[in-house]
Order: structure tokens, then sequence, then C-alpha cells
């Protein structure tokens, strides 16, 4: 008789004992998937600043360029008001203008793939954690 109460003694301590283990097992695991998910958003944010300063990089090359359009147009303006012997000059202000609305157009084609790749970014770190789930 005592020899089967030890016996159920032991099976419910290794049983009770098995069980804490699996929990911290658990436990571990789960702080590991935390710590990746904190490392990929530490990358993530790291991303995020170098990409608010290229933005605000390209925001501020748009504003000069805009500016130097802007000066240009001026400049055309009242070039046509003066003589015709002038218009040589015109011809190559409106060769430069048109340089820098290209210009201008690439640099808003870069902002519109700087945001698709952040997108992309974003989701590829959204479905690493849902993987890792």
């Amino acid at each position: 008789m005592q020899g089967m109460r030890l016996f159920r003694n032991i099976v419910l301590w290794a049983t009770r004992y098995y069980g804490e283990l699996l929990a911290y097992k658990e436990l571990l695991e789960g702080k590991s998937v935390l710590m990746n998910v904190v490392s990929e958003t530490q990358k993530l944010s790291s991303d995020l600043n170098q990409l608010a300063s290229s933005v605000n990089s390209l925001s501020n090359s748009v504003s000069s360029l805009q500016n130097t359009v802007t000066n240009i147009q001026g400049s055309v303006g009242n070039l046509n008001n003066r003589v015709t012997t002038l218009e040589g000059s015109v011809n190559t202000l409106e060769s430069r203008v048109s340089s820098l609305e290209g210009a201008a157009t690439n640099i808003t084609t870069s902002l519109a793939l700087g945001g698709v790749a952040l997108v992309l970014s974003i989701v590829s770190l959204v479905l690493a954690f849902a993987k890792k789930k």
C-alpha cells in the first residue's frame, strides 16, 4: 500500500514538475520571439529615421528647385519684355527650366519608390512576426 502511495506521489510530482518545465520553456520561447520583435522594431526605427532624413533632404531639394524654377520663370517673363536680340538667352533659360522639371519628376519618383519600400518593409516585418507566431 505504501509503495503504491509513494509511486502515486512520485508520478504526481513528476507530472507537476514536467508541467512547470513546459510552462518555463514556453516563457523562454515567448521571450525569444519578443526579443526578435524588439530587434526588428529597432531596425525598422533606424530605417524609418534614415528614410525621414532622406525625405527631409529631398523635400529641401524640391523646395530649392521650386524656388529656382520660380526665379527662372520670372526671368523668362522679364526677358520676354526685352528686345528681340535677347531671344537666344530666353531659349537657353527655357531649356534649363525643362531640365529642372525633369529633375523634379525624378525626385517625385524617388519619393514614391521610398514610400513603396517603406510599405514593403512594414509588410515584411508584419509577415515575419506573424510567421514566428
